[in-house]
């Protein structure tokens, strides 16, 4: 597959960062389907726009912050019931006794 300018490097940074994406994703969302979909939807984005995705002087950053923002986004449109506890914010009552102010 090549990008829209043809053959300029963006099936190799795909194969390479991918994985990494994937990864990311799926320790937001939990749930390697969703990851899944979270993953290559960065990689769409960066698709269509890879002229300037791939002057990006930290484009492998980029790919990650994306795809954290993306899985984010998926967590908060879940059912609050289906959110991890991790992304959830906590209140004094999730602390417990031993951190309340005196």
């Amino acid at each position: 597959m090549a990008g829209p300018a043809g053959d300029d490097g963006f099936d190799d940074w795909f194969v390479a960062r991918y994985p990494q994406a994937r990864r990311v994703a799926h320790r937001i969302l939990g749930s390697v389907t969703a990851a899944e979909d979270a993953a290559a939807e960065v990689f769409t984005r960066a698709l269509v726009d890879w002229t300037r995705v791939s002057a990006l002087p930290h484009r492998d950053a980029w790919v990650l912050r994306v795809t954290s923002n993306v899985a984010i986004d998926a967590a908060r449109r879940r059912r609050p019931d289906l959110v991890p506890d991790r992304l959830r914010r906590s209140s004094p009552d999730d602390l417990g006794a031993d951190h309340v102010i005196a």
